[in-house]
């Protein structure tokens, strides 16, 4: 810890913390001493709650009788006769069992069940047979409830019978077994009769189910097929009679070998239309160019024009030989394209007739695939219907009964379960309440505690004292000189003298946080104590306002410390002897001003330095740090300032506050003191081994 170090004129050094300890996060050990510490407050709860769960098994638990059924999957699927199912089987997986237990948890199936057995009038699944519950809560909610009008209808019997289906749901109970078919069926009554009869009457209304669907598959199949042989037969008959009608109106009956015939007829003739339009066109051409000529252009190189003209005759004469070859070059270019026109009519009427014939042909063989088709799904549909027929009667479950239930065991409550949870419960319970309480507590309990929050050392550890009355105080110590309660205050005292064995202090003050801490109780303890030395002691009363130091020691006229700060009186008049204490009393005295303002002036100090010469130890009892400020007027003038802090009530915040405002004042105290220490709390907190002079080690060392 680093320390700081304040000198005043004429005193030692005083040496002070730098800063208050952060307080340490619990950690696991803390936790697990704080349950080692609670252990009796877990026990207590562990058989609280094993008692709880005795009562529990002995009065309230309802017996509990379960009865099992065992049922398989028949994968092998045996036929009678060889014919393939129109209703089949499950098929064989984890899908299939999954399916087949949820079928058997539906409601329907437990509604079956429950018409059988009657369980409608039964209480255990029919809430509105129970008798109304004795509970008086109840009894007052009903009243209530009737007096406001907010009656409930009765309920109906569609909501009675499904709150039915829905209990006997409930007691219940279907799994499968690993890596088999084999499932179980499970129901838990109060009555070991009622489970095996549930459980056996629900397996055989599961397989009678299982029939009677596969019955009223098979009767709807062999009626569709009915349905639909009598649809394909008439569609066959009609297909047959389109067929033959075709065959009579045109004749398809020529085959391939016709339609090649008329495709080569029909080659011929655009080879001879194209023959003739080419005809036409050289005639066309050379008709043109013999009109040319008869309008005077040159007649050609070649031909007749040209042997005319190398023959020397007119020009007339070959502009009409011209115009003859171009008339007879026309009728011959007209002659081409009627022939040209008649091969193209008759081109059109063999494309037609052979796209006709194509045409028919196709047509016959589709409508001949067709009626082949609709043959063929009619004879299987025919078959079908006759293997449906025959197998309407060979219908089985799709499981069977491997076993029934025979008895019914006991399943609740089970008492080493119940009292095994009950005693967990209890435990956990009573480790929560302790680490809750442990959590929650702000006080110091130790001190370990108190030293590591202080940052200075525990001078001592005061238990409570048994007096009811302040005044009782001084008695008890001269009666009861080896009492914890003495043997802690001279353990205190002997702390204290050799905080510093060089300059033992002289000047002791007293202070502590709040009021009701102890700090008067110890000063005038340590006095006694110190007076018992032989020692000269003056106990200050500090506390200007609220002036206790009298019911301890008795009220007293005069002076006080109040007439010798304002000097009306001297220390030598105001002290007083107090033959009970053993020691020189220095009351507070009348009020005669403001408490810190006689505190704050020179007076005050001067008091303490005359007091220093003439007695051995001064011990100044001082109002609280957090109330008033007088203490921190009267710490600085003290050799040592003890620290009270009460056992399990200070809190952390109250003494880190108290120091620090002492630190505002460079006033630091010597040692702390952990003050009204309850030795049954310690023991009962698990802190009897760490408790000082009152430990259960040290009982052998007090006097009765």
């Amino acid at each position: 810890m680093q320390e700081l170090q304040f000198v005043r004129s004429g005193q030692r050094p005083i040496t002070l913390p730098a800063a208050a300890p952060e307080p340490d996060e619990p950690g696991l050990s803390d936790r697990l001493g704080a349950l080692w510490r609670g252990r009796r407050t877990m026990a207590a709860t562990t058989l609280l709650a094993l008692a709880l769960g005795a009562a529990y098994l002995g009065y309230l638990a309802e017996p509990r009788y379960r009865a099992t059924a065992t049922l398989a999957l028949d994968v092998q699927g045996a036929r009678v006769v060889d014919l393939e199912q129109v209703v089949g089987g499950l098929p064989v997986g984890t899908a299939a069992i999954n399916t087949e237990l949820e079928a058997i948890r539906s409601p329907a199936l437990i509604g079956r069940l429950v018409a059988d057995l009657g369980l409608s009038g039964d209480p255990e699944f029919n809430s509105d047979l129970r008798p109304a519950p004795g509970w008086w809560p109840t009894r007052m909610f009903d009243a209530l409830r009737d007096r406001l009008g907010r009656v409930p209808p009765p309920p109906g019997e569609g909501e009675t019978r499904r709150r039915v289906v829905e209990a006997a749901g409930a007691a219940l109970t279907v799994a499968g077994q690993p890596r088999s078919y084999v499932f179980t069926l499970s129901a838990t009554t109060r009555d070991a009769a009622k489970s095996v009869r549930m459980v056996n009457t629900l397996a055989e209304l599961h397989l009678s189910r299982q029939v009677e669907q596969k019955l009223r598959a098979t009767d709807e199949a062999a009626d569709w097929l009915s349905r639909r042989v009598r649809e394909l037969d008439a569609e066959l008959r009609a297909q047959e009679a389109e067929l033959t009608r075709l065959g009579a109106d045109r004749d398809v009956s020529g085959g391939p070998a016709a339609l090649e015939a008329v495709s080569f007829q029909l080659a011929e003739h655009r080879r001879t239309r194209a023959e003739a339009a080419a005809a036409a066109a050289q005639a066309t051409a050379r008709a043109a160019s013999l009109r040319a000529v008869t309008q005077g252009a040159e007649a050609p190189e070649t031909g007749a024009l040209a042997q005319m003209r190398q023959e020397g005759a007119s020009e007339d004469a070959v502009r009409a030989r011209a115009a003859r070859l171009a008339e007879a070059a026309e009728a011959e270019a007209a002659q081409a394209r009627a022939t040209a026109a008649r091969f193209a009519e008759a081109e059109a009427r063999l494309t037609e007739r052979s796209e006709g014939q194509a045409a028919d042909r196709v047509r016959a063989e589709q409508m001949a695939r067709d009626l082949d088709a609709t043959r063929v799904l009619y004879e299987s549909f025919l078959a079908r219907l006759k293997e449906t027929t025959v197998q309407r009667g060979l219908q089985r479950p799709d499981s069977r009964i491997v076993a029934l239930a025979e008895g019914a065991e006991q399943v609740a409550p089970r008492m080493a379960v119940v009292l095994a949870l009950a005693g967990l419960a209890g435990l956990v319970a009573g480790g929560a309440l302790v680490l809750a309480r442990d959590a929650a507590r702000e006080g110091f309990r130790t001190a370990e505690e108190l030293g590591r929050a202080a940052g200075a050392p525990v001078l001592g550890e005061v238990p409570c004292l048994p007096v009811r009355r302040r005044a009782r105080l001084l008695s008890y110590l001269e009666a009861k000189t080896a009492s914890p309660g003495a043997e802690a205050v001279r353990s205190l005292r002997t702390s204290l003298l050799f905080s510093d064995p060089v300059r033992p202090p002289r000047v002791v003050a007293l202070l502590s946080s709040v009021p009701g801490e102890g700090k008067s109780t110890i000063a005038v303890a340590l006095a006694h104590d110190l007076a018992r030395l032989g020692r000269r002691v003056l106990l200050v009363e500090g506390d200007l306002r609220r002036r206790v130091l009298g019911q301890y020691l008795g009220g007293a006229g005069g002076a006080g410390l109040g007439a010798v700060m304002t000097g009306f009186a001297s220390l030598e008049e105001a002290a007083r002897p107090n033959p009970a204490l053993g020691a020189d009393v220095l009351p507070a005295g009348p009020r005669t001003g403001d408490a810190a303002d006689l505190l704050a002036a020179p007076g005050f100090a001067r008091l303490i330095e005359a007091a220093r010469t003439r007695y051995d130890h001064v011990i100044i009892d001082t109002p609280p740090v957090l109330a008033v400020p007088d203490a921190r007027l009267v710490a600085p003038l003290a050799d040592a300032v003890v620290y009270v802090v009460r056992w399990n009530r200070t809190t952390r915040e109250q003494l880190d506050e108290g120091l620090r405002q002492l630190g505002l004042v460079r006033a630091a105290p010597r040692g702390m003191v952990l003050s009204r220490v309850d030795p049954a709390g310690m023991r009962r907190l698990g802190h009897a081994g760490r408790s000082g002079a009152y430990a259960a080690y040290g009982r052998a060392y007090y006097q009765p």
